[in-house]
């Protein structure tokens, strides 16, 4: 089961400050609740969570990114504005890589654009798509390959 503490615990960036993290993670593994991994604008403001990934529900990691706006972000008073940011190409291959190494972990992992002013979350979500059916698409050639050239016989010159 999934447990929401957004009512119960706002969201604080101090649970994974250096002296909070290990008892926010172990906590949290010990409840079996996602920690929620969020990518936003670098800032130490205490609205913005670290680019932090860990996986504190075996069935479970969860990404939310959000943009890296950080003047809107901060001081936006719409959630248009706070969350008004077009990913680059490269940038949504940071988060893809993020959540390939979730993913080698839990045992679901979920991806959620949340820059969702104009079309940029739908526009990034599809491009997130196209590099991870590409880099899957490659993994299963590559197996494939080892799988036939280790099942060939072996030829031999008699």
């Amino acid at each position: 089961y999934t447990l929401s503490l957004h009512d119960a615990l706002p969201i604080y960036r101090g649970w994974l400050a250096a002296e909070r993290r290990d008892e926010t993670v172990a906590y949290f593994r010990k409840c079996r609740v996602t920690l929620v991994s969020v990518d936003a604008p670098e800032s130490d403001h205490f609205t913005v969570m670290p680019a932090a990934d860990f996986v504190t529900n075996p069935r479970l990691a969860y990404l939310r990114a959000h943009g890296r706006n950080v003047h809107g972000y901060i001081s936006g008073r719409k959630v248009a504005d706070r969350f008004d940011y077009d990913y680059s190409h490269d940038e949504i291959k940071e988060i893809a890589e993020r959540a390939k190494d979730l993913a080698n972990i839990a045992g679901t992992t979920h991806i959620i654009f949340n820059n969702n002013k104009s079309s940029y979350a739908p526009r990034a979500a599809e491009e997130f798509r196209r590099l991870v059916d590409t880099g899957a698409q490659a993994v299963r050639a590559k197996n494939s390959s080892t799988r036939k050239a280790n099942s060939s016989p072996a030829s031999s010159k008699t």
